[in-house]
């Protein structure tokens, strides 16, 4: 019986606490600041040192990325969207990933996680992805 319970709560929280989506307004709320890239995790990034995104609730955006050999690559004038229900479209950023000589700048749809904390995810495969900095 409590097993029966338990899965019936179970299965009503995945069905409605999960799929309910974030208003656009929210989203822009909660995407709005500033983000680290976090290579802690076995990320299989290129050799980055850092890189943190900026973005501003009027769509604006900032990257800065420095690469482990010392070069820094900075973009001050770029533009970010909210696309419902779950990821962020970047109108240009630079992307680096493993195996490449140089960064190139590329226009990307990715992945938003709104958790506690909140979490841009460039690939799920690669284990790499940006944190909130609060």
């Amino acid at each position: 019986m409590l097993r029966t319970v338990t899965a019936a709560l179970l299965c009503v929280f995945f069905m409605f606490g999960c799929g309910r989506a974030i208003s656009d307004a929210n989203a822009r709320r909660a995407l709005t600041g500033r983000w680290l890239l976090n290579t802690n995790r076995n990320c299989t990034y290129g050799a980055v040192e850092s890189d943190e995104l900026i973005l501003y609730e009027d769509g604006k955006m900032e990257q800065h990325l420095r690469l482990k050999d010392g070069r820094k690559f900075d973009s001050n004038s770029e533009h970010w969207s909210f696309i419902p229900k779950t990821n962020i479209g970047l109108e240009s950023r630079w992307n680096f990933p493993a195996g490449a000589k140089a960064p190139s700048k590329e226009s990307e749809s990715l992945i938003v996680e709104f958790s506690k904390p909140p979490a841009i995810v460039i690939d799920p495969d690669s284990n790499c992805f940006y944190a909130k900095v609060e």
